[in-house]
């Protein structure tokens, strides 16, 4: 008895930490309980539904203006153009959609917006029931709904942050990530059958009716307030142009952000555009008939669910940069054996791995830009992201758009797929800055200051390297 009591004590003596040693943080658990933990705060639920609705019904429209376009004039150009319209404000008002993302009320400016896409819809909605079919028109009013997303963005990702506790945040940003895949999966598909079945007019109804819901639930939303930081950043009188250039010296010089914004737009420019090829494949390559473009599209959407519960259960665990590592090349390996598919289920099977590598290489990219910037710096960088990830689409969409006319929509998909694997292989020999382990370098989380909203969650200070 009294042995035991003796290596008790000296198992506790063992264990025992120095004083003035911070207690170590929880080691968050895994599976898809641990990685949908954000939804259990009321705050984040209500928006986290209301945004799946909003986004999915957006689609509708997405889908009936370039199809009323191409009917109303015959001209694949004026498609392009409703393309632009909707992604070209996105870099053009970054800047200032960033600095008003840390100077204005997150809530307000998302009411703002979202109200204006809202009215958007609306119109396009009247003015097609009213017999209009001029396409400046309703390319003006792709353009109006462009704006407001465009302003929109960076507001909605530094909303997430305001909504979901610290300890919460990586599951909130892979759960906005995958709400937003799944309306892009699902949307199309419900889109498809809506505007086969029931016409332009309730595509546009329905689109209004969607985006309301947000509009909707976030005057019951209460995000925590924002406390400015004590040296003033982001809240002087500077101008919108001098405040961007400033955030983009900052993410310059944090390799971690550095390679997030790079790992975005590689999946943007080589990754991304397979969405628009499951059209081509569904209408031109593969005999799949009126029903394999929805087919493709939920197939895509479960294999981001299937990839849900990889990012949000073992990021901690794994690592961000071993999941890059990982998801990477077998991006690149599924978007080749797709673009080599013969037949409609085959496909549609390996679009399922693409939508899972896809959310995994998205969500790392994503996660490691809001979990190392600044909250001095949030706004801004946030819209450096969204600007890089939608300048990335549009140029891998219009490239390989041509390269799919010239040689062929599979020859295209296999050589997108072989530049990513390319892509997996240099970053394997990459070293110092440039090092995929940087994802995960504590040293590249930015000096908080004590007493901020960014201060360590376990109250522990940056060493010196």
């Amino acid at each position: 008895m009294i042995g035991r009591r003796r290596n008790r004590g000296r198992g506790l003596r063992a264990t025992r930490e120095p004083r003035g040693t911070p207690l170590p943080r929880p080691v968050p658990g895994r599976g898809l309980r641990n990685s949908v933990r954000a939804l259990r705060h009321r705050d984040f639920a209500v928006f986290w539904v209301a945004a799946l609705l909003t986004n999915a019904g957006s689609w509708f429209q997405n889908l009936a203006t370039p199809y009323v376009l191409y009917e109303s004039t015959g001209s694949a150009a004026w498609v392009g153009l409703a393309t632009a319209g909707q992604f070209v404000p996105y870099m053009l008002l970054g800047p200032f959609a960033g600095v008003l993302a840390e100077r204005a009320p997150l809530r307000r400016t998302l009411l703002i917006t979202q109200s204006a896409r809202a009215l958007a819809a609306l119109a396009m909605f009247v003015l097609w029931t009213a017999g209009v079919r001029q396409p400046l028109v309703l390319l003006l009013a792709v353009i109006a709904a462009g704006c407001a997303q465009g302003v929109s963005m960076p507001s909605w990702q530094a909303f997430v942050h305001r909504i979901s506790r610290p300890e919460d945040l990586s599951s909130a940003v892979t759960l906005n990530t995958v709400q937003f895949n799944l309306s892009r999966s699902f949307g199309p598909a419900v889109g498809g059958v809506i505007l086969v079945a029931w016409g332009p007019s309730w595509a546009f109804l329905l689109t209004f009716l969607a985006i309301s819901c947000v509009v909707a639930a976030l005057p019951a939303v209460r995000p925590r307030p924002h406390r400015p930081t004590v040296n003033g950043a982001g809240q002087t009188g500077t101008g919108v142009l001098r405040q961007f250039t400033e955030a983009m010296s900052y993410a310059l010089g944090q390799p971690g952000i550095v390679l997030a914004l790079s790992l975005i737009a590689v999946v943007g420019l080589l990754g991304m555009p397979v969405f628009q090829h499951v059209v081509v494949f569904a209408e031109s390559v593969l005999p799949s008939g009126p029903a394999g473009l929805p087919l493709m599209y939920t197939a895509l959407g479960i294999g981001t669910l299937l990839a849900l519960p990889v990012v949000g259960g073992f990021e901690h665990r794994v690592g961000r940069a071993r999941l890059t590592r990982w998801s990477l090349p077998l991006y690149g390996l599924s978007l080749a054996a797709f673009g080599c598919s013969f037949g409609l289920w085959s496909a549609s099977a390996l679009l399922v791995a693409v939508g899972a590598c896809f959310l995994v290489s998205l969500s790392v990219g994503n996660n490691s830009v809001q979990l190392i910037v600044a909250d001095h710096m949030r706004g801004r960088v946030l819209a450096l992201n969204v600007m890089v990830y939608t300048g990335s689409v549009a140029i891998g969409a219009w490239l390989q758009g041509l390269l799919s006319d010239l040689v062929g929509a599979r020859e295209t998909v296999v050589a997108a797929g072989c530049a990513l694997v390319l892509v997996s292989l240099l970053a394997e020999f990459a070293r110092g800055r440039c090092s995929p382990h940087r994802l995960d370098d504590p040293q590249d989380a930015p000096d908080r200051l004590p007493g901020t909203a960014g201060a360590p969650l376990d109250g522990t200070a940056r060493q010196p390297r």
